[in-house]
């Protein structure tokens, strides 16, 4: 028996150090990533879900990663270049 994982529509913002991802299905809107972002680059929108406000501002911390008890945001690193 073959099992068959949903797809979750994501959302991918970018932002200068990489991504972020966030899949809607799965937030439900805890607030948790909003309070602890150092930089307040999350809020909640009006369909009580996590949305993006300031990308430029994201230091890529993890921080809303590492504490969503829900695995709806991931962040994702570009990779830097070596000069």
């Amino acid at each position: 028996m073959k099992l068959k994982r949903k797809a979750f529509p994501v959302t991918t913002i970018e932002e200068p150090k990489g991504f972020i991802h966030i899949y809607p299905d799965l937030c439900k809107g805890c607030e948790l990533c909003v309070v602890l972002c150092p930089k307040d680059i999350l809020a909640l929108g009006d369909d009580l879900k996590v949305h993006v406000v300031n990308p430029t501002d994201c230091i890529a911390c993890y921080l809303c990663e590492w504490h969503c008890p829900d695995f709806a945001i991931f962040i994702e690193k570009k990779e830097q270049k070596e000069s």
